[in-house]
């Protein structure tokens, strides 16, 4: 994960896909991840986890299509 990280086609998808509307949902979200982290609740954090890693996935693939197309 972290080599492909490092990569400049990684570095360029973010340039070209990351908005300031994205940023602050995964700074917000990662905000209440750490929130159920520190209270020790493990079935939220996996909840906000799966989400955030799902709403993530749909929307690399949301910015994809808008790359191709």
């Amino acid at each position: 994960v972290n080599d492909v990280r490092k990569s400049e086609s990684w570095a360029d998808l973010k340039r070209r896909t990351l908005t300031t509307e994205l940023r602050n949902r995964y700074s917000d979200q990662h905000d209440a991840l750490l929130e159920a982290m520190r209270t020790r609740d493990s079935a939220k954090s996996r909840k906000l986890m799966l989400e955030h890693l799902e709403g993530i996935s749909q929307d690399m693939e949301r910015s994809n299509g808008m790359l191709e197309g």
